[in-house]
């Protein structure tokens, strides 16, 4: 009895190993399905990327061959063009040889003496216009800053203007060198009087007006002496 039973169970047991044997094996089968099938879709993409690659390579070679051959064309019609202006350059450079080397030998058999008369008529009948020469008045009261100075000039009443020029420069006190440079600078306005800004402190200037019209420019005015408003005098007015 014992022997058939330990038979039974030895059944039972190669039985349900023959079972499992029979799942692993097709476990084994399915996976390798599976493998062979991710194989060869593997395989697929890269006969498609290489291929893609290829006609892309294809595509570029020949953009870059056609990019090549405009450019040679643009190379060559851009050389020709360089061409032809340095030919058109060295033409004129002859003929403007030409007209200099004439004009020099025209130059050569003119009389001196006519040319200086030219010129000194020329200087003579371009004179100022002295009848719009402006008058400066002279600085009025608390008509500065420290930094700035009021400047009012006259014009006769019939006198056609259309603007005027004002110049200012410091005047040298006995404590700077004498060799110091001295800065001038000009205004130009249309109304007869201004503000002169960016002064320095407790400093005289000089400051002379010419007026100007379609004619030229007048003759400069007497210069007049303006005065900044030292630090001391400002603190007084405030």
């Amino acid at each position: 009895m014992v022997d058939n039973k330990a038979q039974d169970q030895l059944s039972k047991l190669l039985t349900a190993l023959e079972e499992k044997s029979m799942k692993i094996e097709e476990f084994v089968s399915d996976i390798e399905l599976r493998f062979n099938s991710v194989e060869e879709n593997c395989k697929k993409y890269a006969d498609l990327l290489e291929k893609q690659n290829e006609e892309m390579l294809k595509k570029v070679v020949a953009q870059y061959d056609e990019k090549s051959e405009n450019f040679e064309e643009v190379k060559k019609m851009k050389m020709e063009y360089l061409y032809e202006q340095m030919v058109n350059f060295q033409q004129t450079v002859d003929s403007a040889k030409e007209t200099l080397e004439t004009t020099v030998k025209e130059t050569d058999e003119v009389d001196g003496f006519v040319f200086l008369n030219t010129v000194q008529d020329k200087a003579i009948n371009t004179p100022y216009n002295t009848w719009l020469t402006p008058t400066v008045i002279p600085q009025e009261p608390n008509s500065a800053t420290s930094t700035s100075i009021a400047v009012y000039w006259a014009v006769n009443d019939g006198d056609t203007i259309d603007c005027f020029q004002v110049y200012c420069m410091e005047e040298l006190q006995a404590s700077k060198d004498a060799g110091a440079l001295v800065e001038e600078y000009r205004v130009t306005v249309k109304e007869s009087h201004c503000i002169l800004e960016d002064l320095e402190p407790d400093r005289c200037y000089s400051v002379w007006v010419m007026a100007v019209n379609g004619t030229g420019c007048s003759l400069p005015s007497e210069k007049a002496i303006f005065k900044t408003v030292g630090p001391v005098a400002l603190k007084q007015n405030l």
